[in-house]
Parts: C-alpha cells; sequence; structure tokens
C-alpha cells in the first residue's frame, strides 16, 4: 500500500485559443511547444496523462513527439470531445461566436463523434484508450453509459463542487451542477452522479478544495480578478496554476491532500497555456518561462515528498486489483 497520496497530471491537449468564440481556425502552434514540456515530465519522472482532441490528433506533430514516451509508458493518452472541433457536426455544433456543452447534442450524434475521435487516435498509434474528459467539463447519464459500452473505464469530466448552470453553451440551457459530487474517485452511478455506485465506470475529478483548507491561501495566490470566476468556483481552489499563482498554493494544497489521507493530487492544464499568446493567459516568452519555473518547483516538491506519479489508467487498475489506495 502507497502510505503517500498519488500525484496525478492531466493536459487537455487541444488547438490554440480555444476561449476565443470567434476563433474556428483551430491553429496547433501550442503542439510544436510541448517537446519542452515532455523534457521536463522525463527529468522529474512525472507521467502525464494527455487528453487528446480530434484537431490535434488528426492533423498535429503531437505523435511524433510522444511516441517514444507512450511506448515506453511514461504517459498515458486519453480522449478529449469538443463538439465543435470534432466531427461530424449539427448545426448546433457550428453556431458562431459559442462554444457548445457536448450535453446540448443527442445521443447518437455523441457517439459517432466519440467513434471518430477513437478512430483518428488508433490510427496514429496503437494504445489503449481508457480516459475521457469532456470539453468544458459537461457530461450526462446517457453519454457516460456510451462511454462505458465502448471501453471507457476512467472519466474524469466532473468537476466537485462546481456549478455551471450559469454558464451557457449554444442554447439557454446553462452547464451541469455537480455541487454535491464526490471530490475523491469513485465508480459512478449513472441514475445520479452525486451518488458512489456500481457501474464499473471510475469518475477521477482534479483535485479541487475549499480556501479555508490552504494554509494562507490570500498570501499564496493572486491571480486574473477573483471576480471573473466568482460566479463559477465561489470559494473553490483548483489544483492548477494561474499567472500570478505561487507554486507553493500547490504545494500547501498537496500537504492538506495528505493530511487528509486523499488518495490523489490531479493537476490540470491545457496544452495551449504552455506556448506564449495561444491562450487568455500567457502572452510572452517571459510568461511560459515563468509558467515553467513553477512547475520546477512543484515536480521536484512532488518527488521530495514522496508522492508517486502515476496516470489514470494505472490508478484504475491498482484500484480494481484491490491493491489498496484508500
Amino acid at each position: 500500500m502507497n502510505n503517500r497520496p498519488y500525484f496525478i497530471f492531466s493536459m487537455d491537449v487541444e488547438p490554440d485559443d480555444q476561449w476565443n468564440l470567434s476563433n474556428n481556425a483551430f491553429g496547433l502552434k501550442n503542439i510544436d511547444s510541448l517537446l519542452r514540456f515532455k523534457n521536463l515530465t522525463n527529468k522529474h519522472n512525472i507521467k502525464p496523462v494527455y487528453f487528446i482532441e480530434y484537431q490535434v490528433a488528426k492533423r498535429s506533430s503531437f505523435f511524433e513527439i510522444f511516441k517514444n514516451d507512450i511506448i515506453n509508458n511514461k504517459c498515458e493518452i486519453g480522449l478529449h470531445m469538443h463538439i465543435w472541433s470534432n466531427p461530424p457536426y449539427s448545426d448546433l455544433c457550428l453556431k458562431k461566436n459559442t462554444r457548445a456543452f457536448q450535453t446540448e447534442i443527442d445521443n447518437e450524434l455523441f457517439k459517432e463523434k466519440f467513434l471518430n475521435l477513437k478512430n483518428v487516435i488508433k490510427d496514429k498509434i496503437a494504445v489503449d484508450l481508457i480516459s475521457f474528459r469532456a470539453g468544458r467539463w459537461a457530461i450526462n447519464f446517457d453519454q457516460l453509459h456510451i462511454l462505458e459500452t465502448n471501453g471507457i473505464k476512467v472519466d474524469s469530466s466532473i468537476t466537485p463542487g462546481i456549478d455551471w448552470s450559469n454558464t451557457f453553451g449554444a442554447t439557454n440551457i446553462g452547464g451541469p451542477n455537480y455541487l454535491e459530487c464526490p471530490t475523491t474517485p469513485y465508480f459512478l452511478d449513472l441514475s445520479d452522479l452525486r451518488k458512489k455506485g456500481g457501474v464499473p465506470i471510475l469518475e477521477c475529478p482534479v483535485t479541487i478544495v475549499e480556501k479555508k483548507d490552504i494554509h494562507n491561501f490570500y498570501k499564496l495566490i493572486n491571480i486574473i480578478p477573483l471576480s471573473k470566476i466568482k460566479k463559477i468556483a465561489n470559494n473553490k481552489v483548483w489544483c492548477r496554476f494561474y499567472p500570478k499563482t505561487k507554486a507553493k498554493l500547490l504545494q500547501s494544497m498537496g500537504d492538506f491532500v495528505n493530511k487528509n489521507n486523499l488518495p490523489y493530487m490531479h493537476f490540470m492544464i491545457h496544452s495551449s497555456e504552455l506556448s506564449e499568446n495561444t491562450n487568455p493567459l500567457y502572452k510572452t516568452q517571459n510568461d511560459i518561462n515563468n509558467l515553467y519555473n513553477k512547475f520546477e518547483q512543484l515536480f521536484s516538491w512532488i518527488n521530495k515528498n514522496q508522492m508517486q506519479s502515476i496516470t489514470l489508467a494505472d490508478f484504475y487498475y491498482k484500484l480494481s486489483s484491490n491493491k489498496g489506495l484508500y
């Protein structure tokens, strides 16, 4: 049994600047910049989970850059769906100046999109695909059932404690409300996402904690104006970096995870945040260098504190084989 929490690092690998609602070019400049990140994770023995979006799988150099890491089990490949860039398309998917939630499309279209995404990755490299994350964090019962019947064993779409109902997609219907969902990994109940059940698909949410649980929170963070995220996040802190977030904030989060005997600390980021001017947060090379300095600090701290880096697939199989994670 591991006496320390595991560390899971996940990245949504996607086209440039998907926050820009008028951007339908799906540029892939950020993908070539990931070689630097690959070298850093290998240096620190970090095993990332790369959730791959359709355009990245179809058109980018990602699999050329990461081929050896994939073959040598230094990372995991998962699936990441953006319904506006993943064929086939409906009018709703292509609606201008918006990004639709995948929960706004019907089940048959979702299944077709999922199978297209899975197949385009399989065409690039022979790899088991068992992990999934929805674009814009929106998923429902029917879609989880489709995933489960098509080989997915791990989902990472639910954001515990976060209510997306005041955030809109292509219709006037808001996103999902995950306020009462468990904060730790759990096998899903497909009749109620708030409950633990017996369905063989494991929900592995990103680590999100309350500000009060982070020692010296306001000394450790000075991010983009909180007013911009307040309606969504309220008093929550995500396990991720913003430009002015200090690495010590996540170290304090790790201390909280360890103190409370939680099974893992799960960090997330978007690939476009690792390249200058392909996202709304990091505009210059100096911004990117500062981000990498924080990665160096965080990864060094992870290793110093003996938090083993594993993938979601690793975590699933350890849990399923009753090797004792809790």
